[in-house]
């Protein structure tokens, strides 16, 4: 073989080798080299471009450290004066290093090299923040929820002859998931979010306060303004049912509107019945609101589910139509019946007081209350010793009063003819004894005989009245 070619040859393997080399020292570059983020990759402004993995994470979890303690700003038209500052932290957003990192673009050595030979320009780019995860604004929102607008009732009143409707202010609270959603992307944007807020469910739909357009029954009776405690709690107690709306089949209780009757609530001492006997106590005179409603409830139609006789009549209707009231029992309490939506409609003063029941009249629809079967005995006469009573003098401590029985029917009508009776039941009055007081070591006077007393005071049963 001539030398020239055996020359050539060796050249080839040399050459061979060398590539071979230099391509195996290229690979080991490139398997040695970490990847860089991208030039001029940013997120939320910051510049992670030229980066390794570790070195962006290290600045991630700085900026995150920062950006999570800063408050957002929560306004809202329903709240007067400043929200709280909310953060990520207070809610418990977090944010995922490792998967950002994971959608950034990386550059590898050939990359990074061939673009340093095109003397490329750097290209900022700026990457979305991944969403934050978590979040639960629960806590924050019931601090919130008390600053925002309490709920007003719907309600239906008569006033000069008309039916006046005041629709339901539904109540508010916080969106607590909706809330999380705006703080997730407002951390990391700074921008002030708006508090997002429900409303709680509406117990009175403004179409079934449209239905209320008539007075379906009244009812009313008179007292003495001059008795002042006694009148004023009257008025106090109208005023506190009036504009009551009841759904269908819902029930009105009159203690359970009311509450008990205490001074703090506004009440006075007045004339209550104990028992068949005569006293005072906070809220005395209340009995004839809810006699006078018994009656309204009666003519409209209700089932009565609670109803107690006093102990003693009462001057202001007649026997078995009367209901005592005493907190918490006995009560009274009926059912809305009529199948669409009604109003209690209450007004006193000047010696009257009168409920209205509001709603849609049954045409043809009339409903009459009937006594029957009255019975009436004495309670007799009771004498105390008063020695400090002169001879032949006494004196009344306790008037007392005849106790009574009666029936009482409820008959519903429709275009004149009987459709239905009802036996409301026997009203039983348990009187009380007439009590003087004599000085038993004189000579006694002749016994009076003892007549039916009435008074303006009401009575229970077995408790104080109010």
């Amino acid at each position: 073989m001539p030398k020239s070619s055996r020359k050539s040859g060796k050249g080839l393997i040399f050459l061979s080798v060398g590539a071979v080399a230099l391509a195996g020292g290229v690979g080991y570059a490139e398997w040695q080299y970490e990847p860089k983020v991208a030039p001029g990759a940013t997120v939320s402004g910051l510049n992670l471009g030229g980066l390794t993995r570790a070195q962006a994470a290290e600045r991630l979890m700085v900026w995150w450290a920062e950006r999570r303690a800063v408050p957002v700003q929560v306004t809202s038209p329903f709240v007067k004066g400043p929200l709280p500052g909310l953060t990520a932290t207070d809610i418990g957003l977090e944010f995922s290093v490792d998967e950002q990192l994971a959608r950034l673009p990386y550059e590898r050595l050939f990359e990074a090299l061939a673009r340093q030979v095109r003397n490329e320009p750097v290209k900022k780019r700026e990457y979305e923040p991944v969403p934050l995860s978590g979040g639960n604004a629960e806590s924050w929102a019931k601090k919130v929820d008390p600053t925002l607008p309490k709920p007003s009732p719907a309600q239906a009143t008569l006033k000069e002859g008309a039916v006046v409707r005041r629709p339901e202010v539904p109540g508010l609270q916080v969106d607590s998931e909706g809330l999380a959603r705006l703080a997730a992307t407002a951390v990391l944007t700074g921008e002030p979010i708006t508090l997002p807020v429900i409303e709680t469910n509406r117990r009175v739909p403004d179409e079934e306060l449209a239905k209320i357009v008539e007075v379906v029954s009244s009812f009313s009776t008179n007292y003495s303004e001059g008795n002042r405690n006694r009148s004023f709690n009257i008025r106090l107690a109208a005023r506190k049912i009036n504009g009551t709306i009841l759904m269908p089949g819902e029930k009105f209780s009159f203690n359970g509107t009311l509450g008990r009757r205490t001074a703090e609530k506004g009440f006075l001492e007045a004339g209550v019945y104990v028992s068949g006997r005569r006293d005072t106590d906070i809220g005395g005179g209340i009995c004839q609101v809810s006699t006078t409603l018994y009656n309204a409830a009666l003519l409209a139609g209700f089932d009565i589910v609670s109803r107690s006789p006093h102990s003693l009549s009462v001057p202001y209707v007649p026997l078995g139509r009367d209901a005592a009231v005493s907190f918490p029992n006995p009560d009274l309490a009926f059912v809305n019946t009529t199948g669409q939506a009604v109003a209690i409609s209450a007004e006193a003063g000047k010696g009257s007081i009168r409920f209205a029941v509001l709603g849609k009249k049954v045409p043809g629809r009339d409903i009459e209350i009937t006594q029957s079967g009255h019975r009436s005995w004495s309670r007799g006469i009771k004498y105390v010793d008063d020695p400090s009573l002169p001879p032949g003098k006494q004196r009344v401590e306790e008037k007392g009063g005849l106790a009574h029985s009666v029936s009482v029917t409820r008959t519903f009508k429709q275009d004149g003819n009987v459709v239905r009776r009802e036996d409301l039941g026997v009203s039983r009055y348990i009187g009380g004894q007439q009590i003087i007081a004599v000085n038993r070591r004189a000579p006694v006077a002749p016994t009076p005989k003892l007549t039916p007393v009435s008074t303006g005071d009401d009575a229970s049963a077995v408790t104080p009245e109010d």
